[in-house]
């Protein structure tokens, strides 16, 4: 398994989901802003994702969007698609001349690689889905917030008058 393609998704994996553990800790941090105590208390209420909470959701979200498909494209880019060759004909320095290079177990290492390209799609997928439904929800919750704020101007304008 000392293949570069395992320690490139190895690094995929590692770097992609670090945001989501930073964006979860601040998440934590800005939400518990009570001192309530009871687990069950804290299991039950729902918090708005809104303000800087969800701008750093979003840019989390937005920033695991374009590193996945990034190495999904360095990916594809460096190995000719998503399929391991199983002879490389290298002629660069160090070899004087054209040599056969031989990769071992390519057919393990292409089942592999399609697999985490699969996996990294499905999270795409989902990432594309979460996304628009955190911007279709801001913008709902914006236009519900202007006529409720009307509504009230008008009946505060009117008890006035």
């Amino acid at each position: 398994m000392s293949h570069p393609s395992t320690h490139f998704t190895s690094c995929h994996v590692t770097s992609s989901h670090i945001t989501s553990f930073l964006g979860s800790g601040r998440a934590g941090f800005l939400s518990n802003k009570g001192h309530e105590t009871d687990l069950e208390t804290l299991k039950r209420r729902r918090l708005p994702i809104a303000g800087a909470l969800w701008w750093t959701y979003a840019c989390s979200l937005l920033f695991r969007l374009l590193f996945e498909g990034g190495f999904m494209y360095a990916l594809y880019v460096v190995y000719d698609g998503f399929q391991m060759p199983r002879l490389v004909q290298c002629d660069q320095w160090p070899c004087p001349n054209l040599v056969d290079c031989f990769i071992s177990r390519p057919t393990e290492k292409t089942i592999f690689t399609v697999f985490m390209a699969t996996a990294s799609s499905i999270c795409m997928v989902l990432n594309m889905a979460e996304l628009a439904y955190l911007v279709a929800k801001a913008i709902t919750r914006g236009i519900f917030g202007q006529k409720e704020r009307k509504s009230s101007r008008d009946r505060i304008q009117n008890n006035t008058n």
